[in-house]
């Protein structure tokens, strides 16, 4: 029973030691910090995957930049015939590499939601992918959260918390052990 509880004090140091560490003094990085350098916005994308294959797109001004890699195994599809529609429109696409291929966009990339198409064929395997291209320069989905990690916003309160839930299941864990110990 001695050995129980020692377990659970242990099990609840480490759930405290595992809280986020607190800068000391000389740590500080308030006002004295140099200013962060705004975010670049990443450039417009976007993926489809299949059974067989994944698409994923990168538009830099004109440049459609595509890369076609297996779905299982995420390998460079190479020698594939790529054929991609824009807004039902073909667009003429080049190999340039293992699982790269490259397309330029028609015109300039005007703001809105675009339907791509693909027909990828390697060999005797034949498949169609979609997916759609958002160039909405509001629409940012993918941006971090403040402090470049999403629990960074936290407050201490709701480490605190997560620490208490913790050790409150411990002890819930202790005292069903002590009961099944009394019952026996």
């Amino acid at each position: 029973m001695k050995t129980l509880f020692l377990s659970a004090r242990a099990a609840a140091l480490s759930l405290l030691l595992a809280a986020p560490a607190w800068a000391g003094p000389g740590h500080d990085h308030g006002e004295d910090a140099p200013a962060a350098s705004p975010a670049v916005p990443a450039a417009p994308r976007f993926a489809a995957l299949s059974e067989l294959f994944e698409l994923v797109g990168v538009l830099d001004g004109r440049q459609l930049t595509l890369y076609l890699d297996e779905a299982a195994s995420n390998a460079p599809v190479e020698g594939a015939r790529l054929d991609l529609t824009l807004d039902a429109q073909p667009l003429a696409v080049e190999p340039a590499g293992p699982g790269l291929y490259r397309a330029e966009w028609p015109e300039a990339a005007r703001a809105g939601v675009h339907a791509i198409a693909a027909v990828v064929t390697d060999g005797d395997r034949v498949d169609m992918l979609g997916a759609e291209l958002n160039l909405d320069p509001q629409a940012h989905p993918h941006e971090p959260a403040a402090g470049g990690h999403p629990h960074a916003a936290w407050p201490p309160a709701a480490w605190a918390g997560l620490a208490a839930l913790g050790l409150a299941g411990l002890g819930g864990l202790a005292w069903r052990s002590l009961r099944k110990g009394e019952a026996a």
